[in-house]
C-alpha cells in the first residue's frame, strides 16, 4: 500500500530558500549540481543558484538538481532599482 505524502515543491526557489523549507519539514537533502557552460564560468559569482528539479529518492530523502541562473534580471539588481527611486 502506497502512502501519499505531500512534499513541498521548491523548484525555482533559491538554494537557501529550498534547503530551509525542506530542512524544516525534516527532509534529508542530496544535491546534484549542473554547472554553467564553459564560456560563462567567469560570470558565476554574479549568478544565483536555483533549484531546477527535485525528486523523492526515499523515505524523507529528496534529491535537488541545482544550477546557476543563466541571466540576470535587471529588475532585481540594486543599482537598477536605485535609478527609479524618487528623490
Amino acid at each position: 500500500m502506497a502512502i501519499d505524502v505531500e512534499v513541498p515543491d521548491v523548484v525555482g526557489f533559491s538554494y537557501e530558500e529550498a534547503t530551509s523549507i525542506l530542512g524544516n519539514a525534516d527532509y534529508q537533502i542530496q544535491i546534484r549540481f549542473t554547472g554553467l557552460p564553459s564560456n560563462q564560468q567567469d560570470d558565476k559569482k554574479n549568478k544565483k543558484i536555483r533549484i531546477l528539479s527535485q525528486r523523492i529518492i526515499g523515505n524523507k530523502n529528496i534529491e535537488l538538481i541545482i544550477g546557476y541562473e543563466l541571466y540576470s534580471d535587471p529588475c532585481l539588481e540594486k543599482e537598477v532599482n536605485e535609478k527609479w527611486v524618487s528623490k
